[in-house]
C-alpha cells in the first residue's frame, strides 16, 4: 500500500535542541508530498521538574512567524508526563488516519507515554515508526550512585519494552541497528545517516580569528563527549599556533574544564562560551572554525557532524559509536582513538599539515550521496514495505 499519510510527533522549535531541529527538517520534507500531521509538545516536563532540571527551554531567537505555514500546522498537544495529553493525541491521530505514526526517541523518559501511545495505535492498526537518535542512553547521567545500576537496569527493561511494541526502525549507525539487534527477534531497520543542516549564511561574525588554525567543539557539554579529553590534548599542542573554542551550554561539573585549562597554562588557547548558542549564532562559529572536533568517549551519531558538513568544515572524531559511519577519513575528516589525547593531538596536526585537500568538495560528494533529508523521508516511506 503506497503511504498517503503521515504523522510525525516530537519537539519542534523554538525548543532549543538538535532534536526539534532534526524534526523540523525531516518534517519539512514529508510535508512536500504527503499529507501531514504534525504534533508538537505543549510541555515536556511539569513546571516544578523542569525548574528544577532547567531543561524544558526555548530558542528566544527563533520567530515561529519565519514560517507560519508550517507552524500553524503544528498542534501541541503532547506533554510526555500528562496521560490525559496522550489521550489528546491518540483522539487527533484517530481523526487523521494516518499510514504511519514517526516517533522521534532519544530518552528513557519518554517511554510511559510512548508505551500507551505505540498500543493504542496498533489497536488501530496504525504503524509506528521509531526514529532512533539514540537507543541506550549515554552512561553521564548524575544519579547518586548508589543507584546507577537500579537506574540503569530498569531504564533499559523500559527501552526494550517500547522497542518491542513495533518492529520498524530507523537507525544513523551500524551501532544503533546492533544495540536493537541485541533484543529484538524481528526489526525492520534502514540505516539513514544523519542529514545535513543547512544554515542562513548571513551570520554574525565574530570578534576575530585568534589562531592561524581555529578548532570547534560545539554543542551541549556532557561527560560523555570528552571536552577534558581534548583539553588534554591542547596541551599536547602548546607549541603550535592553534586556538580552541568551545561553545556550548555545560551539564555538570565546569569546574573540571576551567582547572585542566589553568593547570595547563591554556587561557591563552581557549575560549570557553557556557550557553546556548542559537541558530543566529552558530554560522559565526562553523565559519571561522579550520575543524570541527568530537573526542566522544560513547556515542552513535552526532547532528554536530551534520551541522559541520553543511559550513563545509571537517570533523575530526574518535573512533565510538556511529561517528566513524559519517566521516571519510582523510576525505571529510579523520578518525582518532578515543579517551587518548596524544591521538587527538596528532589528528589536529595531520590537518594543519594537510590544508591542500579539498575538503569542501569532498564533504558535498559524500552528503548528497548519504546524508540528505530528501533520502530520510525516502527511507521512512520505503520500511513499511520491507
Amino acid at each position: 500500500m503506497k503511504i498517503k499519510k503521515i504523522c510525525l510527533i516530537g519537539k519542534f522549535p523554538p525548543y532549543v535542541g538538535g532534536i526539534s531541529r532534526h524534526n523540523y527538517c525531516l518534517a519539512k520534507e514529508l510535508d512536500k508530498f504527503h499529507e501531514t500531521l504534525f504534533i508538537g509538545y505543549k510541555n515536556f516536563y511539569p513546571g516544578l521538574l523542569e525548574f528544577l532540571i532547567k531543561k524544558n527551554k526555548t530558542d528566544k531567537n527563533f520567530d515561529i512567524k519565519s514560517d507560519p505555514g508550517f507552524f500553524n500546522k503544528v498542534k501541541n498537544l503532547f506533554s510526555p508526563y500528562n496521560p490525559f495529553s496522550w489521550f489528546e493525541v491518540i483522539n487527533e491521530v484517530g481523526k487523521f488516519k494516518p499510514d504511519i505514526v514517526i516517533l522521534p526517541w532519544w530518552f528513557v523518559y519518554l517511554a510511559p507515554s510512548y508505551l500507551f501511545l505505540i498500543a493504542s495505535l496498533n489497536k488501530n492498526n496504525i504503524k509506528t515508526v521509531i526514529l532512533c537518535h539514540n537507543v541506550f542512553e549515554q552512561a553521564d547521567i548524575n544519579y547518586l550512585k548508589v543507584f546507577n545500576g537500579l537506574i540503569n537496569s530498569l531504564a533499559n527493561f523500559l527501552i526494550q519494552q517500547v522497542f518491542k511494541k513495533t518492529d520498524l526502525f530507523i537507525v544513523a549507525s551500524e551501532a544503533e541497528k546492533k544495540e536493537i539487534l541485541s533484543f529484538h527477534k524481528n526489526p525492520r531497520i534502514k540505516k539513514q545517516l544523519h542529514p545535513v543542516y543547512k544554515f542562513r549564511d548571513d551570520y554574525k561574525p565574530l570578534k576575530q580569528r585568534r589562531e592561524n588554525f581555529n578548532l570547534l567543539f560545539f554543542g551541549f557539554v556532557k561527560p560523555y563527549k570528552g571536552l577534558d579529553i581534548l583539553l588534554e590534548a591542547m596541551a599536547c599542542l602548546e607549541n603550535e599556533p592553534v586556538f580552541l573554542r568551545a561553545a556550548g551550554e555545560f551539564s555538570g561539573d565546569k569546574d573540571l574544564y576551567l582547572e585542566i585549562i589553568e593547570k595547563n597554562g591554556l587561557s591563552k588557547k581557549v575560549e570557553i562560551t557556557d550557553k546556548y548558542v542559537s541558530n543566529n549564532e552558530i554560522g559565526g562559529y562553523f565559519k571561522e572554525s579550520d575543524v570541527v572536533i568530537l573526542p566522544y568517549r560513547s556515542g552513535t551519531s552526532s547532528g554536530i557532524i551534520a551541522t559541520a558538513y553543511g559550513y563545509q568544515k571537517p570533523v575530526l572524531v574518535t573512533n565510538v559509536g556511529g561517528l566513524p559511519d559519517a566521516v571519510e577519513n582523510e576525505k571529510t575528516g579523520k578518525i582518532a582513538e578515543p579517551e587518548n589525547p596524544e591521538s587527538l593531538s596528532q589528528g589536529i596536526k595531520w590537518f594543519m599539515e594537510n590544508k591542500d585537500i579539498n575538503f569542501a568538495g569532498n564533504i558535498k560528494n559524500f552528503t548528497e550521496k548519504n546524508m540528505t533529508w530528501q533520502s530520510m523521508a525516502k527511507n521512512i516511506i520505503e520500511i513499511k514495505e520491507l
